[in-house]
């Protein structure tokens, strides 16, 4: 099994290293503003259509 399989990572330096945290970070906020939309729009529509729907994301 690979290392990257089992949850390792392999760094060839500390600049690969610092470029794999930084897209991670980008990646975290983008999936967190992504959430705070959909939830936000589910309200909004709740409250326009007085609808009692109920909403499950899968992330």
């Amino acid at each position: 099994m690979s290392d990257i399989k089992k949850g390792k990572f392999i760094y060839k330096n500390e600049d690969s290293m610092k470029k794999m945290h930084e897209f991670y970070d980008k990646t975290l906020a983008s999936n967190e503003r992504a959430a705070e939309i959909a939830v936000q729009k589910v309200r909004d529509y709740r409250t326009e259509t007085n609808s009692s729907i109920e909403v499950i994301f899968n992330v």
